[in-house]
């Protein structure tokens, strides 16, 4: 059987359906891919087929800045076929993804390319940031010692997931974990709410004024509500790091959340 990789499905459409079915679909590739790519954050301007190769993307929001491509099993693990394939487009570094067979996220990295599986998470998107930490192996070291405000060391391996349903019912989750004082502030509920609607719905830019949100980049309540972030552990981090999943904008009495906007879920309507 096949079943939509995405949790929860866009569609009722999607599945599960008899894998055999899947021999009758065809797919507009060059409408696809650049579809993929954006869901993925990805500058799909490049993406289109090349010789057997799809791409789908460059990765713009982090050194090096890599072609995402995705080859079948005939052009296997070789750079220098691959980027044969490519032509002029294969100068970057590469970020290959290859059929997933063994389901193992097992990253190589050869000849400035990282190859992965190209199993997506629960989010319905690549994991990129694993093969961009092999393309680039001291970036998670920098992120943990980073300033509370580089906004060059993005929290690209989060997800957050906010819900509003009734007067009553809120919350917020971080990589599927969640954060108890979003459940119990209705005030910094609110608050985190307009983080995540800008973030959304600004173009990803996601910068709002200090003062709509009732904070200053001085002021304790601002360390208040970084602090919620605190009392999460998840995965590799210490508390202490994730106080700067937001993050300011010297001078200018702005803040954000440091996260790519494709790994930010909102659900339900706006808390009062």
């Amino acid at each position: 059987m096949f079943e939509c990789p995405i949790s929860p499905p866009c569609s009722d459409l999607l599945g599960p359906y008899d894998a055999r079915l899947l021999d009758r679909l065809t797919v507009d590739v060059e409408r696809a891919l650049p579809a993929l790519g954006a869901h993925n954050g990805l500058d799909a301007s490049e993406a289109g087929e090349r010789n057997g190769v799809l791409v789908l993307g460059r990765v713009n929001y982090r050194a090096p800045q890599p072609l995402v491509v995705h080859v079948r099993s005939d052009a296997g693990a070789d750079p220098g076929e691959i980027r044969r394939r490519l032509g002029s487009a294969a100068a970057a570094p590469l970020l290959v993804l290859c059929p997933a067979g063994a389901r193992q996220r097992v990253v190589r990295v050869l000849d400035s390319a990282a190859f992965m599986d190209d199993v997506v998470d629960d989010f319905g998107l690549w994991r990129l940031h694993e093969g961009l930490d092999a393309l680039d192996p001291g970036y998670r070291a920098r992120r943990v010692s980073a300033t509370v405000d580089d906004l060059d060391a993005l929290f690209d391996d989060l997800t957050l997931e906010v819900q509003h349903e009734r007067a009553r019912s809120f919350g917020a989750w971080l990589n599927g974990v969640p954060i108890p004082g979003f459940a119990t502030s209705k005030k910094r509920f609110r608050q985190l709410w307009k983080l995540v609607d800008a973030r959304l719905e600004s173009g990803g830019h996601g910068w709002v004024k200090g003062a709509d949100l009732g904070l200053d980049e001085h002021n304790r309540a601002l360390d208040e509500l970084r602090g919620l972030f605190v009392e999460v552990s998840v995965d590799d981090y210490a508390g202490k790091d994730l106080r700067q999943v937001i993050v300011t904008r010297k001078g200018h009495g702005a803040m954000r959340l440091n996260l790519r906007p494709e790994r930010i879920r909102r659900r339900g309507t706006p808390p009062a």
